[in-house]
């Protein structure tokens, strides 16, 4: 458990390490969540870590749709949270079936290492009118509801 808070704790770190506001807001809420998560988590017994595992990982989602503009940047994280939701699940199959949780470590140690590679990453991800396929029916109706929201404050 201390090494993947280590690997937490440095991408709150990487999410200072932003280019912009936008970047740093998604990132930051993403990193904080999973530290927060683990932190919290500690006493917590099989499905219930896996439910509230699943539960954060929709809070980043749901914040990312609402706080966020469109872009490359947040749809790579939303894939890394709709990952982490099928991991989590296959994790919770796992340990009902009574396997060793080794394939489970693995692959969410390689997908917090997607994310900082991510998070390093100082491309251009913010401005691209070319979404992922997963996530076309989010920026369609994303970008209405965001145009909506920021009018009204106007």
């Amino acid at each position: 458990m201390i090494e993947s808070n280590i690997v937490l704790i440095c991408l709150c770190l990487l999410s200072f390490w932003q280019p912009n506001r936008q970047r740093f807001l998604v990132a930051s809420v993403f990193a904080w969540t999973c530290l927060l998560h683990s932190v919290i988590s500690d006493s917590f017994s099989d499905i219930a870590y896996y439910m509230s595992a699943g539960f954060f990982d929709l809070i980043v989602i749901f914040v990312i749709c609402v706080l966020s503009k469109p872009s490359k940047f947040n749809d790579y994280l939303l894939s890394i949270c709709s990952s982490s939701i099928f991991l989590n699940f296959s994790g919770y199959l796992m340990y009902d079936m009574g396997m060793e949780p080794t394939v489970y470590n693995i692959a969410f140690a390689i997908l917090y290492y997607v994310t900082a590679l991510l998070f390093m990453s100082r491309e251009k991800h913010d401005e691209s009118e070319n979404p992922t396929w997963l996530w076309v029916p989010y920026r369609k109706c994303h970008s209405f509801s965001y145009s909506l929201l920021h009018k009204a404050k106007a």
